[in-house]
Parts: C-alpha cells; structure tokens; sequence
C-alpha cells in the first residue's frame, strides 16, 4: 500500500483541504478495508479526527442509512464512502449524499481500486479545474445541445437555466459534494425537450455489452441492453425513467473501463443519467444510473465543442 501513500495525499490536501480537528466519517467495507487504512493515515497526519464505519459482508447490500449512521453524519465535517460498487446499494448512495450535504461535504467512491488510485489522484488539480471551467463556460445556458456519435447516438436538449456542477476535486465546503477521482462538469437538461436516442458503451452499477436508450420530453420510452433488474426499476415509476444528468469528463488521467466510476470522468467521454437530478433538476428519485458515450461528439448552436471525443476548444 505504500505506493498509494502519495496520490492519496495529494487528494487529501488538495481535494478534501482538511485541517486539524476536523471530524471525518469514512464508510468502508472488508475489500477496501486496506485502502480505507491508508486514507485514515494521511487524514490523521493531517490533524483530522477519522471515525471508521466498516459494513461487513454479512449484512450487505445495504439499502437504507441505520438511525445511527444519519445521527452521525449530522456531527461531521467529512464524509467519504470506499466500497465495492453493488447496485443493490444505490439507494443508499443517493441518500447518503443528500443527508450528507445538509449537514457536511460528501466524497463517494463506489468501486474505486488500487489500480485507478495509482493513475487518477495524482492529477494537477489546478490545471484540470481551469480547463473543466472553461469547458462549462463553453456550453452554460444553451438553448440547443446536439449529441451524436458513429453508433447512432442522436439526442438534442436544452440547459438553459441549469445550474452546474463543476466535480474538479475540491470538496471543501459544506454542502459540496464530488467523487475520487474527480474530473467532470454536469447538469441536468431541461426535461421536456429532452428528445432522441442515445448508444451506451458503459453503465453505472451494472456490466453491459452496450444497448441504447431513446427518449421522448425526457422520459425513456423505449430500450435495450439493460438488465432485468434495471429494467424493473424503469418501468416502476417515471422518475426513475426520467433524464437526471448530463455530464462531461475532464480528467486527463482517467480512462474508460468496467468501472464507471473512474470511466465518466475521462476526457474523451460524456454520459447521461436517469433518476435522481442531484438538485439540479426538477427530477426526485431514490436512484440514479449513468451511461457512458465514449468518442461523442458535442455541438452547441454556434460551434462544435467536441468532436469524436476530442475537445475543440479554443
């Protein structure tokens, strides 16, 4: 583990900027147990105070946050979350960053490894919060996105009005809230005019040989490569088939693979969500699932910002 000793203090300074006497909450499960050791390490050095919440295998999935662990996430200054992705746990996730947010600032990591710590937190921070910035600049409040890409992607939306959320690493304000590894701008699209078909490589949570999804006014009404599970909870209730997200990566280091996690924040990808819109949206629901489009391209009404997953910014 002494190999992760340094990215992982890279984050914990300049993505987490934690200072002496500062309460930190670290859930962790047995297969993360030894990474999770050394987060607790560089946060000790630091001054911090770090609780240990460990779930045992024995009693996951968990779907719902015990009185206990709501209680005391109401007495923190950090969250983080180092499990193995289960989509059994979503739920969880979801209500974990929204309890989380009130009271503290929230970094989740589902699925995150070794090999994905080696090679994404030890990114120049700065650099990747300057270029995300401008990226966001580059598409904030346009009437007319156009997504398309070489395996029949075709979706057009608005995000005029939206606010967004720019996830470079610095969670260090209550209520913030990101992932590790960081390295995305998102949003979520105007609903009604949400209209089209997107083709997924990747989907959070759950391995696919890829499928698609089509829209119509933000609900999807048709699709396919999407597990039974998954399905269910589509077809359940329209939030949960509702357009929550649309986001684009920006980190240099990150690449795509079976772990969404790291897979959306690379830069040559974007992704959409369903369910849950994070407050960014009018849309509330107890899951969000992500897709990854790999080598898009992105048009706004004036000009391309991206074209076959290389950015055309000036």
């Amino acid at each position: 583990m002494k190999k992760l000793e340094k990215p992982i203090r890279n984050t914990v300074k300049k993505a987490f900027k934690l200072t002496r006497g500062e309460e930190v909450l670290l859930i962790t499960d047995e297969k993360n147990l030894e990474i999770s050791k050394v987060f607790a390490k560089e946060i000790k050095k630091i001054g911090a105070h770090i609780n240990l919440y460990l779930l045992p295998e024995t009693i996951r999935p968990v779907k719902e946050a015990t009185h206990y662990l709501k209680r005391s996430m109401e007495k923190i200054d950090l969250l983080i979350y180092i499990l193995e992705n289960k989509a059994e746990e979503k739920r969880l996730r979801v209500q974990l960053v929204d309890i989380g947010r009130r009271y503290s600032r929230v970094c989740m990591m589902p699925g995150i490894t070794e090999d994905i710590i080696e090679r994404t937190f030890d990114v120049d921070y700065n650099e990747m919060r300057e270029f995300t910035k401008k990226l966001t600049d580059s598409i904030r409040g346009k009437e007319k996105i156009h997504v398309t890409d070489e395996k029949g992607t075709d979706i057009t939306f608005s995000v005029k009005g939206r606010r967004f959320h720019q996830d470079t690493g610095k969670i260090t304000r209550r209520g913030s809230y990101g992932n590790v590894p960081s390295g995305e701008t998102f949003t979520a699209p105007v609903e009604d005019n949400f209209t089209g078909k997107i083709y997924f490589d990747h989907m959070s949570s759950y391995e696919t040989k890829g499928g698609y999804l089509k829209f119509k006014e933000g609900e999807v009404v048709e699709y396919e490569g999407i597990p039974e599970e998954l399905q269910k909870i589509i077809d359940e209730k329209k939030e949960n088939r509702t357009i929550g997200e649309f986001g684009i990566g920006t980190n240099p280091n990150a690449h795509p693979n079976k772990s969404f996690l790291e897979s959306e924040k690379s830069k040559h990808t974007l992704h959409f969500s369903i369910g849950d819109s994070y407050g960014l949206g009018k849309n509330k629901a107890k899951y969000h699932f992500g897709f990854l489009i790999e080598e898009p391209t992105l048009k706004t009404e004036e000009k391309t910002i991206m074209e076959k997953g290389k950015f055309k910014l000036n």
